[in-house]
């Protein structure tokens, strides 16, 4: 089982969040606009858990091609937009939220 952690984004930062009640609280303040990210359950290669939003460097196990792809979840298929094939080497790079411009090439 793994854990159940958010991570809430403003414009004005980062701000990380453990708890369901508090998240509802703050989502419902009109004077912010927060952008919620849930962790996947999954660690980069440093052992630094990756959220949704995140920016990966992947390196495919199998042809060490290397890939910079956003972690979304796809909900009509119930997993993460690609797959992740054991031996893949991920390393977080940045959010969309803070450094969109990773994504830009």
């Amino acid at each position: 089982m793994r854990d159940i952690k958010f991570r809430l984004f403003t414009f004005h930062g980062m701000r990380a969040i453990r708890d369901d009640e508090s998240i509802g609280q703050l989502k419902s303040d009109p004077s912010y606009n927060w952008h919620v990210t849930q962790y996947t359950g999954l660690q980069d290669k440093n052992g630094k858990d990756i959220y949704e939003g995140d920016i990966v460097n992947r390196v495919v196990y199998d042809d060490g091609e290397e890939y910079i792809q956003e972690v979304a979840w796809d909900e009509d298929r119930d997993f993460l937009g690609w797959n992740i094939n054991p031996g893949d080497q991920l390393k977080v790079i940045g959010n969309i939220y803070e450094s969109p411009e990773l994504l830009e090439d």
